[in-house]
């Protein structure tokens, strides 16, 4: 009877995580390609993200260098800490200039296509930058089939948005939440943040008397597509733990699940792997290193119970996470 009520909390654990899934890879930008980004316009190094359109969108990082105009808090548009403090990145965005210029925009494939008929929630994070005076409306994000990687011309203006903020956003201490539903109309693949509304469409705010800035400029953080509205409208990316839908280590398998005693590995190169079991709140209990192709976890002290296993490549900087059970 026991072991059958931990493979039923097992079963509504992996039937809620599955509702809670963010189809948004890298969320709030804290997965990096190469090394941490050194100077502006470095956009390409938030694995999974591109600028879309003409444009040099920003990436933002706590371990970048001080003085590179990218770190965090403190960089080139002001003093702004991450939507969750213990994360470590952010984006920033031009999505509107009053003379009419170049707008910035940013994209990503989502991790599985959007199903006809079913209804979607969205949300993202943003902030004002401190050195900015002109505050905006209109920010948005538009769902698409298809990938927009021309970046000679401005993103297509259409005056939609499948999520928008209507409001002017003006607070620079904070991180305001837009967020939405909607009911897909097609398969959608792609996700775009900016402004697709043209000048007259487009409401402003100059918070000063002074000499105003001709454009606004917006950090971003925390973006998450759901089907569960509470888990969107209540996002924040858990940077203890990432998210159970980060990329899999390349063919990564391990066996038994439920286990006892111990949890067999085997994996297909032998570059350093490092592994954590998590207990359900996301406490790490157990941390181990091997680079062989078959490992051994042994897990004699853990109490019955629900884990998460997660497995990192020091190599190709992926990682994989799993539900597991303990059975006795």
């Amino acid at each position: 009877m026991k072991n059958y009520l931990l493979i039923l909390c097992l079963f509504f654990t992996v039937f809620i995580a599955k509702a809670q899934v963010n189809l948004v890879p890298n969320p709030s930008f804290e997965d990096t390609l190469v090394t941490f980004p050194s100077y502006t316009f470095q956009i390409k190094r938030a694995k999974y993200w591109q600028r879309s359109g003409y444009g040099t969108p920003d990436y933002f990082h706590r371990l970048s260098p001080i003085n590179s105009n990218v770190s965090i808090p403190n960089n080139l548009f002001g003093n702004q800490n991450t939507a969750n403090p213990d994360c470590e990145a952010y984006v920033g965005i031009i999505p509107y200039l009053s003379f009419g210029g170049v707008r910035e925009f940013i994209s990503a494939k989502l991790i599985n296509q959007l199903v006809i008929g079913t209804k979607y929630f969205v949300s993202f994070k943003v902030s004002l930058a401190d050195t900015v005076t002109l505050a905006t409306n209109k920010l948005g994000i538009l769902f698409t089939t298809w990938n927009y990687t021309d970046t000679t011309l401005m993103y297509p203006i259409g005056n939609f948005s499948h999520i928008v903020s209507d409001s002017i956003i003006s607070d620079k201490n904070n991180w305001v939440q837009v967020n939405g539903s909607f009911i897909a109309d097609s398969s959608y693949s792609y996700l775009t943040i900016g402004n697709f509304y043209n000048q007259s469409n487009v409401d402003t705010s100059h918070l000063t008397t002074s000499i105003a800035t001709s454009g606004s400029y917006y950090y971003i953080d925390d973006v998450c597509v759901s089907i569960d509205s509470l888990f969107c409208n209540n996002y924040s990316q858990n940077c203890t733990i990432t998210n159970l839908n980060n990329s899999s280590v390349e063919k990564f398998e391990f066996y038994p699940n439920p286990f006892s005693n111990s949890i067999k590995l085997f994996l297909n190169n032998l570059s350093l792997k490092k592994i954590t079991v998590f207990d359900i709140i996301g406490k790490p209990i157990i941390r181990e290193e091997f680079s062989e192709n078959e490992f051994t976890l042994y897990t004699e002290n853990l109490t019955p119970g629900v884990y998460i296993l997660r497995i990192f490549d020091t190599k190709t900087f992926n990682e994989s996470n799993h539900i597991v059970l303990k059975t006795n």
